[in-house]
Formats: structure tokens, C-alpha cells, sequence
């Protein structure tokens, strides 16, 4: 059977590499949504006892969750850090795949994915066991081949534990995975733009989704991940930001994010921008909030109190016609209102 694709969702991804009767389920790290990059510590000591949390079962924290390595630190080698935060010893095996990207933004690992870079990195160790209460620190090593074209070129880390077994024929693996996003010196460009912004065109009222389509056409990445940098969608005085996300090079990211307390009644003109390259684009999406449920109820609230209003008032005639009609029988003379 080939090698089929890996799509992420939910921090999890599927390996359909030939595998038959084995399903692969990691606890993948590399949700490029939502991690922001963490620099590389100085080179630590192999193995490093605690303090580290322990509890019960398996668990393995890694540190940083993305390793950003700029042009300017590609010849200095870079750690991760495995805790071991479980009760039981990890056997860990350490494998490099390629990373694309998902047109909601997750990542994808692909054996052919564009701008590969699992050639140029060395893990050392690549094979280790992290015992519980201890750290682990593995070397992460990249050799950039001759003439290589500047800009970003990716990868995903994946540190993944022997398979326990499952029902019947099938047995799981789980692990963690870290992107790796590794910037050639050169002339790069970053060239981030907005494509399209959607809302749905009428509202009768509550929240609403406003979705962002954002390009990445130039051959770096683009994070939008904390302050100001984070992606906003504005209308009057309201803002609302978009989840961080971060766009790979040659990549279009589409984001939703909800405006939970819009307008009761408006003609809303929200718009978003990016700047980028020296270049500003913006978008506009234009909804048209109405309650109308609320205006139907209204209005029936109305119509039912006047019917009410109306019903006693001809109640209330019809007593009078009545004590007329019986006072004038009785001979006294008794105008009605």
C-alpha cells in the first residue's frame, strides 16, 4: 500500500504508511495555530533530574512546541527537552517528516511536501528513554546543502513511543510533534495578504462568524500569534480577534473567529487588514443585523393586548347595554355611556 498523506486535526494524525493493521494516533504538537516559537536554550546536560511533575500512566512534555530557527542561528544547534511527567519509563524513537499546511491551518505531514527540509537535519540522540521524574535533552542539527534557495524550508519532529496494544489486530502509537521552521539566509519576502472576509449577509441577531481567507505568497511564514500581530476583524468601535495561526510560505490559511455581542440593529460594515512588504491590504464584509424574532414576538405581544383591550371593552359595553335595557323596562331612565 503507498504512502498516503497525514492530515492533523484535533492535535492527532493518522499514518497510512503501509501499514494494514496498525493505526498511529499521536498527541501532535505541532498545531501551528495556536504555539508560538520559543528560542533554543544553551547546550544542557544529556539527562537532567527533576523537579518534574509525576503522575500516573504516560506523559511527555516537549520543550519548545516549535523550534523557529532564523537565518542567522542555522549553524547552531538547537535542543528539545523530553519530560518525563508519567509514572512509567518512556522509549522514545525520534523520526523527521515533511510539513505542509491544511486550508483551515493545521498541519499536514506529507513524505513530498513543498520545501522539505528532513534532509538537512541530524537528531542525535535518536533513540532514548526518558525515565519517570527525569528530563532529556536531544540535539537538533541542521546542515544546510550548497545553494540552497533562501527562505523557509520545513519540518515536523515527531518523538514517538512503542505502540500499546488495542482490540483485536490493532495497536496504537503515541507521541508529540514539533514543527520546525528553518529560515535560509538570502533575500526572503514576506508577503502576507488578505484574500477574503465573509460574514453571512443578514443576522437576526446573536453571535456571527466572520471568516478570514489569508495568503502567504512570498517565501517566508507569517505568524499571527500574540498582540498586535494577532489578526482583527473591526466594526465601529468593536474588535474581535481571530485564533493564532501562522501561514507557511506558499500557503492560503482560512480562520473563523465569532463576534459574540454584535448589534441589536445594524447595517455593520466589519473590515480587516494586514500589512506586509510595505504593502496594506484590507477587506470588507457587510451583514445586516434585524431581530426579527424578537420583532414578530414583539408585535404579537401587541396585537394580543389589544385584542384583550378590545374584548373587554365590548365586555364591558355589553354590561352597560344590558343595565340599560333593564332599567328602562323597570321605568327608570338610565343613559347609557
Amino acid at each position: 500500500m503507498p504512502d498516503r498523506p497525514r492530515y492533523l486535526r484535533g492535535g492527532r494524525f493518522r499514518h497510512g504508511g503501509g501499514l494494514p493493521v496498525r493505526a498511529w494516533a499521536v498527541l501532535f504538537g505541532l498545531v501551528l495555530s495556536v504555539v508560538a516559537a520559543v528560542p533554543a536554550a544553551a547546550a544542557p546536560d544529556p539527562v537532567s533530574p527533576g523537579p518534574v511533575p509525576r503522575g500516573h500512566g504516560v506523559s511527555m512534555l516537549v520543550t519548545p512546541p516549535r523550534l523557529t530557527i532564523a537565518a542567522s542561528q542555522i549553524v547552531k544547534p538547537q535542543w528539545l527537552e523530553i519530560e518525563n511527567r508519567g509514572s512509567v519509563p518512556l522509549n522514545v524513537d525520534a523520526e523527521l517528516e515533511g510539513l505542509a499546511q491544511n486550508g483551515n491551518g493545521s498541519s499536514l505531514l506529507e513524505a513530498d511536501a513543498p520545501y522539505s527540509a528532513t534532509t538537512w537535519v541530524t537528531l542525535t540522540p535518536n533513540h532514548f528513554q526518558v525515565d519517570p521524574g527525569t528530563r532529556r535533552y536531544i540535539r537538533v542539527l541542521v546542515r544546510v546543502p550548497p545553494s540552497p534557495e533562501p527562505g523557509d524550508h520545513n519540518l515536523a519532529i515527531i518523538l514517538l513511543l512503542p505502540a500499546s496494544p488495542g482490540r483485536g489486530n490493532i495497536h496504537i502509537a503515541q507521541g508529540v510533534g514539533v514543527p520546525v521552521l528553518i529560515t535560509v539566509p538570502g533575500q526572503v519576502i514576506d508577503h502576507v495578504s488578505l484574500a477574503q472576509l465573509a460574514a453571512p449577509g443578514f443576522s437576526a441577531g446573536g453571535p456571527i462568524n466572520v471568516t478570514a481567507t489569508v495568503r502567504e505568497s512570498g517565501d517566508v511564514h507569517h505568524s499571527f500569534i500574540s498582540g498586535k500581530a494577532r489578526l482583527a476583524a473591526r466594526s465601529g468601535g468593536a474588535t474581535v480577534l481571530f485564533p493564532s495561526f501562522t501561514v507557511l510560505r506558499d500557503s492560503t490559511v482560512t480562520v473563523t473567529t465569532k463576534w459574540k455581542d454584535p448589534p441589536v440593529i445594524c447595517l455593520c460594515h466589519i473590515t480587516s487588514s494586514v500589512t506586509s512588504d510595505g504593502q496594506r491590504t484590507t477587506v470588507t464584509a457587510t451583514v445586516v443585523i434585524f431581530p426579527v424574532f424578537q420583532v414578530v414576538i414583539g408585535v404579537g405581544v401587541i396585537a394580543a393586548l389589544l385584542l384583550i383591550f378590545q374584548f373587554l371593552r365590548l365586555h364591558h359595553r355589553r354590561r352597560l347595554s344590558a343595565a340599560y335595557e333593564a332599567g328602562r323596562r323597570s321605568g327608570v331612565d338610565i343613559a347609557p355611556d
